[in-house]
């Protein structure tokens, strides 16, 4: 049978400081004939019903690999008890309606995972709809934040947006801890990666600063490593 996964009303109840911003996402997969369909349910729906406190954001996935080929991500963000409200008050007449309607488009739900945004470089305003998306397995946890804060806090060029969080739910047998979402304002960007926006001048001290990134991470691998194109955002 096909099912939504936001029928399965997970509250967040995650530990952290107050000011830590979580998030829930969930993949599925729509045919080709369906998706400006599915887009639309979701704009008219979260247009007039979006929770107080959360943001909603519909992605592409547009390259993957063959085991993760899931055509879209549905991705909230918020503070615990704003995600917390949200999916208490799922239950009403005109969510089921919703999620009625978007089964009826979805061929196949593929997963779903949450867990907390831990730290962010750059201005969010929206301009960044190449997302990059790296899905780690980390050995070192508290070495990796560190790393990752002291390195973009002095190597963050302009025009990228970055986020780092962990993966705290929906675990996989890959072993996936934590993300890193590399924000891109258009696919000559994102194809040139995150040197290509550095100044020529200065990508001698950039590589540098980023090879010591890398050794002060600790012992990592990638998982995953796909790039998500953002269709909509509310």
């Amino acid at each position: 049978m096909k099912r939504f996964l936001l029928l399965s009303l997970l509250c967040v109840a995650m530990a952290g400081q107050a000011q830590t911003a979580y998030f829930t996402a969930y993949n599925f997969t729509v045919e080709s004939k369906d998706v400006g369909s599915v887009y639309n349910m979701v704009d008219t729906y979260y247009k007039a019903n979006k929770p107080d406190g959360v943001s909603v954001w519909l992605y592409e996935n547009h390259f993957n690999e063959p085991g993760d080929n899931h055509t879209h991500t549905l991705v909230f963000t918020g503070s615990q008890e704003a995600l917390g409200g949200m999916y208490d008050a799922g239950q009403s007449t005109d969510f089921q309606l919703f999620l009625t309607r978007v089964n009826a488009q979805i061929s196949k739900s593929n997963s779903s995972l949450s867990g907390a945004i831990l730290d962010a470089y750059g201005d969010d305003d929206g301009a960044y709809p190449f997302r990059q998306l790296f899905v780690l397995d980390v050995e070192d946890a508290n070495a990796m934040t560190a790393s990752f804060a002291k390195f973009n806090a002095a190597n963050n060029p302009a025009n990228r947006l970055v986020t780092m969080g962990s993966i705290n739910m929906g675990l996989s047998s890959k072993g996936e801890t934590h993300w890193v979402l590399v924000g891109f304002k258009d696919m000559k960007s994102a194809l040139g990666g995150t040197r290509g926006l550095v100044p020529e001048g200065q990508r001698a001290a950039f590589d540098r600063a980023w090879q010591a990134h890398m050794s002060a991470m600790g012992e990592f691998r990638i998982v995953r490593n796909s790039l998500m194109i953002l269709l909509g955002s509310w």
